[in-house]
């Protein structure tokens, strides 16, 4: 993060001292607060404090729209934040205007791309290699998931080949050879994976875990989450993923009382993400059971727990606007046109719920399924009545 900060405030000097020069766009004592703004800033990020930072620079881009510095560190505050929707604009400004931030801007807009289920588009910016190394390896692990996204499996399993052993690549061939039909090979690739770091444990049970859920020996896949949380400290982050894989599991299991019940332990807790992640379990759970008008209330609590603006929930928050009636099916059609269909099997599947059940909507959500990906199980139970 530190030269991603120098970079954005050598791009801020290099601009305010072109505009001084040229004594555009901005007057004088405007460029001078631009300056302190600047420094404040990035003060504020190093400590962490990113809302304040995204106040001050957003100050900044009232004064002088134009720097492209200025949408830089604006971009980074907005992907710490996780807001990566609303940081696709300023990524923009930078890709369009500045080289020397071209490189890191088309990487960001990538992520975000893909964060926001576009992944057809994020490989437009993705694909490509980068001069610098920390960026390539990440641009290879984030077109790979675009691969999977886009069910191109085969491409997927070329891009990590060769690449040094990680949880990263160790995931991306798991999931591909799953979809592609080989569940003994992506078993090995998981259980040859040697690292030894509570959190290559962790990814490995987690791993394991979901491809038992997918073959839909539920009993197996929860004996593995139970073993794994043994070690685990509760309360962790740690916890939480294995909480997150509960929900999946439970859903997919259609047990109800187990899904609420883990839903409220992790809804109690401080991250954001998490917490919102639950807060969405207990919605389906709600729905699952028929209790329409208790989703509705619970539906009330995400949205006014949930920053609007996080986008790892942004699919999430536009099915509770759904269910609360701010938004229409409209909504959710213009939604599932723009998403592959790994994401589209949840939307459908939340609106099957949402319609009582409704058989035909449950049939739109299986057929938009890859291989048995969740929620494979439960669409398959509504559309069997």
């Amino acid at each position: 993060m530190a030269a991603a900060l120098v970079a954005a405030a050598a791009a801020c000097a290099a601009w305010l001292l072109g505009a001084r020069q040229k004594r555009e766009p901005a007057p004088q004592s405007g460029l001078g607060r631009v300056e302190e703004l600047v420094a404040r800033a990035v003060g504020e990020i190093r400590a962490g404090r990113l809302r304040e930072a995204r106040e001050i620079l957003g100050e900044g881009l009232r004064i002088s729209p134009e720097a492209t510095g200025l949408h830089f560190l604006m971009g980074q505050c907005l992907r710490q934040m996780s807001c990566f929707e609303a940081s696709i604009p300023h990524w923009k400004a930078v890709y369009e205007r500045d080289p020397m931030g071209r490189e890191e801007a088309r990487f960001s807009l990538g992520i975000g791309l893909s964060r926001m289920g576009r992944a057809a588009e994020a490989i437009k910016y993705l694909d490509g290699p980068f001069e610098a190394q920390a960026l390539e390896w990440g641009r290879q692990m984030a077109l790979a998931e675009c691969y999977l996204e886009l069910e191109l499996y085969e491409e997927a399993l070329r891009l990590v080949e060769g690449c040094p052993s990680s949880g990263g690549v160790v995931r991306t061939r798991h999931r591909a050879l799953c979809y592609l039909g080989r569940p003994e090979e992506a078993r090995r690739a998981v259980e040859g994976f040697e690292g030894n770091s509570p959190e290559d444990r962790l990814l490995r049970s987690v791993l394991l875990a979901s491809q038992a859920r997918e073959e839909g020996d539920f009993d197996a896949a929860g004996k593995m989450l139970e073993s794994a949380s043994a070690w685990v400290e509760t309360g962790s982050s740690d916890w939480a993923k294995l909480k997150r894989s509960e929900i999946a599991l439970r859903i997919e299991s259609g047990e109800v009382e187990g899904l609420e019940a883990v839903a409220g332990e992790l809804a109690r807790g401080p991250d954001a993400h998490v917490a919102g992640v639950a807060l969405w379990g207990r919605v389906i759970g709600m729905l699952m059971g028929d209790r329409r008008e208790e989703a509705g209330r619970a539906a009330r609590d995400f949205l006014s727990r949930v920053d609007p603006e996080f986008t790892p929930l942004r699919l999430e928050r536009l099915m509770m606007l759904h269910l609360v009636g701010e938004v229409g099916d409209e909504a959710l059609e213009d939604e599932l046109r723009s998403l592959p269909r790994s994401w589209q099997n949840d939307l459908l599947y939340y609106l099957a719920l949402a319609r009582g059940g409704d058989r035909g909507t449950a049939e739109r959500a299986l057929k938009a399924t890859p291989g048995r990906n969740f929620p494979y199980h439960a669409i398959r139970r509504l559309v069997k009545g």
